[in-house]
């Protein structure tokens, strides 16, 4: 049983200026369908407007930027998603491997794919990064200085810079990482179905999981390739949202008195409960 929880917490004073503070916490993934998505939903059902959202932040780092030794604080405004892909081939039958299949087998059809899908990474969005470097611009050492005062013009230099690196290529664009393959078991079978599962986080300027998923398709460009997104339980998306089940257990405390001026708070705790249905094969290929 998997359990998620999520603290309410509400304020009311008479005082015009101060408004409702609700903290809300859980168990798993901001992003996940028990993160975030969660979340809002509860917020909805409440009819809660919120005038600001207020998350874990950024770092500050030293020397995050070539030619700043001075720390910086990152104000993140976004953060990025996570979307997991399985791929499968099992056009070709299972056999023998002293008679391979004619043609590319199946293992032979899914490396293919995980090769153009690492050949081709996503589109980079510079757009944030070139505000960072003109806002650091006078901190910066010459030439650099002039550099980041004028992104606008350097910017493809910047980009091959960025891209040099992983960490800073990780900030610009929606990451690729294949992450788990899974085929024959013996050494004289030859599989008759291949699988690999592929950990993508979402850059905010790819907007949606669709986009993602259709972008994955495209640079693929083969239909023997079966594409099916994957949450982090170990469950299809799909089965996921078909077949769990919540319970709700709510408690509220409300406490009233009177001093300068009148003070209400009210602690609400909520415990959702999901039955997921029976582990499915895709259990065992689970890692987050």
């Amino acid at each position: 049983m998997r359990t998620s929880l999520s603290l309410s917490l509400s304020l009311s004073l008479s005082h015009p200026y101060i408004h409702p503070l609700t903290p809300s916490l859980t168990h798993t993934y901001t992003g996940g369908p028990r993160g975030a998505n969660a979340i809002a939903s509860e917020l909805r059902r409440r009819k809660v407007k919120a005038e600001f959202i207020l998350d874990e932040g950024s770092m500050i780092l030293r020397n995050a930027i070539p030619g700043c030794s001075k720390p910086i604080a990152f104000i993140a405004n976004a953060e990025k998603g996570a979307m997991n892909i399985h791929l499968q081939v099992d056009c070709q039958d299972a056999g023998h491997s002293s008679q391979p299949p004619l043609g590319q087998s199946n293992v032979g059809i899914l490396s293919k794919a995980i090769s153009r899908l690492e050949a081709n990474p996503f589109p980079s969005h510079m757009e944030t990064y070139l505000k960072t470097l003109r806002f650091v611009a006078s901190e910066l050492s010459f030439p650099l200085r002039v550099v980041a005062s004028n992104a606008w013009l350097f910017s493809p230099l910047l980009a091959r810079l960025v891209l040099r690196k992983k960490s800073t290529a990780a900030m610009i664009r929606t990451t690729t990482a294949v992450t788990i393959l899974k085929a024959g078991e013996k050494i004289n079978s030859i599989p008759g179905v291949a699988n690999a599962f592929v950990n993508h986080r979402i850059h905010p300027g790819d907007k949606s999981k669709e986009n993602v998923l259709r972008y994955d398709r495209r640079v693929i460009n083969d239909s023997r390739v079966k594409l099916q997104t994957f949450s982090f339980d170990g469950t299809s998306s799909t089965l996921f949202f078909c077949f769990a089940l919540s319970l709700s257990l709510s408690l509220s405390l409300s406490h009233t008195h009177t001093h300068t001026h009148k003070e209400n708070a009210t602690l609400g705790l909520q415990l959702h409960r999901s039955h997921l249905p029976k582990r499915s094969g895709f259990e065992r290929y689970k890692r987050v």
